[in-house]
């Protein structure tokens, strides 16, 4: 009588059935943590472009005229939009804006400056349709929702969630 070692069918689909309930439960936390890890880069970069506009307030008493920084963060282009984008391994995530409260470009001549928001917008909404568009202005507000161009008026609207 001959023995045959190996497994049967029957421990193959156990184990089939055990990496498919693993995997189950793995690539929805795994796909959540990618998609904190993209807003935290967001409100990384709005955080220090919010450090940068108060610098320059402290130094011309007025928002009016702020420009970004380059990327590697020397003195401010002239001329340059009040606009970044967040990259995060090549792919861009976000587009981070800064306006007046009445949405004018700060760099402008007609912007205000006595206030501004930044807000990030999600580039690829279809991609990212989990996740959040980002505001945050001069008098404190944080916040973020999954409303398509709301932050844009300067609101999260009725479905925001602080951070």
């Amino acid at each position: 009588m001959k023995k045959y070692q190996g497994f049967t069918v029957i421990e193959l689909l156990m184990v089939l059935v055990i990496l498919s309930i693993i995997t189950a439960f793995a690539v929805p936390s795994y796909q959540e943590y990618t998609r904190k890890k993209d807003r935290a880069v967001a409100q990384q970069e709005m955080q220090k472009i919010a450090a940068d506009l108060e610098r320059f307030r402290g130094k011309n008493f007025t928002y009016k005229g702020f420009t970004l920084p380059n990327e590697s963060g020397t003195a401010p282009q002239a001329n340059a939009p009040v606009e970044r984008t967040v990259s995060v391994n090549g792919k861009e995530i976000y587009t981070i804006k800064v306006t007046d409260n009445a949405g004018v470009n700060i760099a402008n001549a007609k912007a205000d400056g006595f206030a501004w928001r930044i807000y990030a917008e999600r580039t690829d909404p279809a991609a990212q349709a989990l996740n959040y568009d980002l505001l945050m202005t001069s008098v404190g507000e944080r916040c973020m929702t999954q409303a398509k161009d709301t932050v844009k008026k300067g609101t999260c609207g009725d479905n925001e969630v602080n951070w």
